[in-house]
């Protein structure tokens, strides 16, 4: 693991509620700052229990049913980090064309933790943080930095 990035919580028992207190506090009150003058923001989209859409991509996983992923809640606390680090030799960043958008992604140096960013002229916007699970997934991730650097 990287020295700079917090120790994973325990992924055995997410609390939901400890999580998102978490994500409030870097993603809402205290947001990434290294993008100025364009504003970090969130899709302000809600769910059911009120809570913002993609604080769900950020500690579940699935496309038409999202699961607990005790990885990603493990990790939500590393996502803050990473960003800040965007133009530093811990991680590795490129940019690609994606759904219709221009998106940041950022690496932590071994593949092992994914930050997607949209980005458009006034604003960068979370999409999702991951634990990439598996070497073969590992190794994807990295042909497509190699490809798509800038």
């Amino acid at each position: 693991m990287n020295g700079w990035l917090p120790a994973p919580l325990d992924e055995t028992n997410c609390d939901r509620d400890a999580r998102y207190v978490c994500f409030r506090r870097d993603y809402i009150e205290a947001p990434p700052t290294v993008f100025t003058p364009k504003q970090f923001r969130i899709d302000s989209r809600l769910t059911d229990d009120g809570r913002e859409e993609v604080f769900y991509h950020l500690t579940t996983t699935g496309r038409d049913e999202r699961k607990h992923d005790p990885y990603r809640c493990g990790r939500i606390e590393w996502g803050k980090p990473v960003i800040q680090r965007v133009d530093s030799a811990f991680v590795r960043t490129w940019r690609v064309r994606q759904n219709g958008e221009n998106r940041i992604k950022i690496a932590v140096e071994d593949f092992e933790y994914l930050v997607v960013l949209a980005e458009d002229g006034v604003s960068v916007r979370l999409i999702t943080a991951f634990y990439v699970h598996g070497k073969s997934n590992r190794a994807k991730i990295k042909k497509e930095s190699e490809r798509r650097d800038d």
